[in-house]
């Protein structure tokens, strides 16, 4: 049987991972960790080694900033579509209603 080795610490704020711990545990390659890093995203600490705890905070930030600019784009992109939909529903009912006037179908008061 394969034994994981564990060892028991008090806080992460002092472990140091390679930026291949990093790659695997955020399903990265190993340039695209070195571009988050050149951007401040994932901390380097020295020659090849992160900080685990930092760069895991900044990098949740980073993703969670990216949804909300996805998300806030996605709303914007509804809301013109829904604005296009008025539009053309508003734009049918004048053309509904010129028709009718013009077919005599309409009561002037």
């Amino acid at each position: 049987m394969n034994e994981i080795n564990t060892k028991k610490i008090e806080s992460v704020d002092s472990v140091t991972v390679s930026s291949g711990v990093l790659a695997d545990l955020f399903s990265l390659t190993d340039k695209r960790v070195r571009q988050l890093s050149e951007e401040g995203i994932l901390v380097k600490v020295k020659r090849g080694r992160y900080s685990l705890a930092d760069s895991v905070k900044n990098y949740i930030i980073h993703i969670k900033t990216n949804q909300d600019i996805q998300d806030s784009k996605n709303e914007a992109e509804l809301d013109l579509e829904k604005e296009k939909a008025l539009h053309e529903k508003t734009k049918r009912e004048i053309t509904e209603l010129k028709l009718a006037a013009m077919r005599g179908e309409m009561h002037h008061s």
